[in-house]
């Protein structure tokens, strides 16, 4: 664990090639459910997410949560990278997007577990 935090001896331009050749490679799994076809229309994420976390010079805290399976399965589907820095860039997108609206909400967290109980499969 030496080289954390250390530049790579790749270019920018070669990692920008692989993960656009690691994107496009992509197939959808073989036990895809009709929905995941359905919502997946090609193999190009919405989310890329490229880095690590750098626990070097960050302060990070490490939480214990669950996911719901289908919002996994959702989080596969349309975001790549590392899964802890796509859960972070997602969240970071949502706090974004919360303060940008600016205004008080209330979520009844059932109603999200509701909405992928309904999904048809």
């Amino acid at each position: 664990m030496e080289n954390r935090g250390m530049i790579k001896s790749s270019s920018i331009a070669e990692r920008m090639k692989k993960a656009e050749t690691d994107i496009h490679n992509t197939n959808p799994s073989s036990k895809e459910t009709k929905n995941e076809s359905k919502i997946q229309k090609n193999n190009t994420p919405l989310l890329f997410v490229d880095g690590r976390l750098n626990r070097k010079d960050n302060e990070y805290i490490a939480k214990n949560f669950s996911l719901l399976k289908p919002m996994a399965d959702e989080i596969n589907i349309y975001c790549k990278g590392i899964d802890l820095a796509v859960i972070n860039a997602l969240i970071h997108k949502g706090l974004e997007a919360i303060k940008k609206d600016n205004s008080f909400s209330m979520i009844e967290y059932s109603d999200i577990e509701s909405q992928y109980k309904n999904l048809p499969t």
